[in-house]
């Protein structure tokens, strides 16, 4: 009877673990599912320095807003952002996926460029958050922003 007792509760302890994993993560990204119109809904940034200080902004977006935009991903790799006063022609966009990473690089008329590597958290047929991580020596700050498939 001890066991089956034994035998049980490890059992118990064995799919306790199993039933915790991370696949909920989203650490494998299917990039197809990001092709399409995402409108920018909400925005949330955290940032706390070595003094303890914290500063937490959040707002939500609502089409004609300053801070309003929409994005639309194409199969080819690149993408577009319109805001209010339209499309965005004077810069190329273009985007990678790997795993849970997105990396956007935007090329200006000029000739400059920038890139943004961040971290896709939530992508799915509604939704898609977008979190960006900045750490260096007495900063630690946290963006995320929201978008909803239009």
């Amino acid at each position: 009877m001890k066991k089956i007792l034994l035998l049980t509760a490890t059992l118990f302890v064995a799919v306790l673990f199993s039933a915790c994993s991370d696949d909920d993560k989203n650490e494998n990204i299917d990039p197809s599912q990001i092709i399409g119109a995402w409108e920018y809904v909400h925005y949330y940034s955290y940032d706390k320095d070595d003094d303890g200080d914290v500063d937490e902004f959040e707002y939500d977006v609502i089409q004609g807003d300053e801070n309003w935009y929409k994005l639309v991903f194409k199969a080819d790799g690149t993408f577009t952002k319109e805001d209010a006063r339209g499309v965005d022609t004077d810069t190329k966009h273009y985007y990678s996926i790997k795993g849970n990473t997105i990396t956007k690089k935007h090329v200006y008329t000029d000739g400059a460029s920038d890139t943004d590597v961040q971290t896709i958290t939530t992508l799915n047929s509604t939704t898609l958050v977008i979190e960006e991580v900045e750490q260096e020596e007495g900063y630690y700050g946290k963006s995320v922003w929201t978008y909803k498939r239009i």
